[in-house]
Formats: structure tokens, C-alpha cells, sequence
């Protein structure tokens, strides 16, 4: 009986610097944040990014590089994070950037039901 293997569709590749910059932001949420499924979701990633990301050297560059994988759910997930720690950093935007969505958008667009299943 063989074994079964997914393997994630989301391909991130990063030079080592950016790698080391998003563990941190990751461990910036886990230590600052007071919701507890965010430092889970956050603790989680950094696990995964410190055990299956593949490091390696650009042949063309000769640069330090990172091969990160991820699922659907856990791009999601990296995304959500990315802007829990922008709110850390930035308390508010420049504009009201949700009014001009709601002037902007496509009247017709899936919406998140529609979008998920199709």
C-alpha cells in the first residue's frame, strides 16, 4: 500500500535576509499579541517554515536563498499574520482605502462563498 503525498501548490521563494525577516515578524506576533489562535497560527508557521523550507544557493547569483511551500490554508494563514504585524506597526492608513473599494469595486464579483467553491 502506497502512501499518499500532498504536496503544497504555493511556491515563496526569498533570499535568506527576507526568510529571517519573516520568521521574526512571526515571532514578533507570537510574543506580542494578545490573541491566542493568532500566536497558535504564528507559532505553527514558524515551525513549518524551520523544518520543511529548503535552503539553497542561486547558481546565478550565488545568493543565499529559501524554497518555501505552502497550502492554500497556510498562505492565508502567512497573509493574516503579515497583517497583524503591520497593525503592531501602523495604526492607521494614510486614506480611507475601504471607501474607494465600495466606489471601485465590480458590482458583479464573486463574493468570498462564490469565490472559495468555484
Amino acid at each position: 500500500m502506497s502512501i499518499s503525498t500532498r504536496k503544497p501548490n504555493i511556491k515563496l521563494l526569498v533570499s535568506a535576509e527576507w526568510f529571517n525577516l519573516l520568521i521574526f515578524a512571526l515571532k514578533q506576533n507570537i510574543r506580542t499579541v494578545n490573541n491566542e489562535t493568532v500566536k497558535q497560527e504564528a507559532a505553527a508557521l514558524v515551525d513549518k517554515l524551520l523544518k520543511y523550507s529548503r535552503p539553497y544557493t542561486d547558481d546565478d547569483t550565488q545568493s543565499e536563498m529559501v524554497d518555501m511551500r505552502f497550502f492554500p490554508d497556510e498562505a492565508s494563514d502567512m497573509i493574516w499574520q503579515l497583517i497583524v504585524t503591520f497593525g503592531l506597526f501602523y495604526k492607521s492608513a494614510d486614506e480611507d482605502y475601504y471607501s474607494q473599494l465600495k466606489v471601485n469595486h465590480i458590482p458583479n464579483s464573486p463574493t468570498r462563498k462564490e469565490f472559495n467553491n468555484g
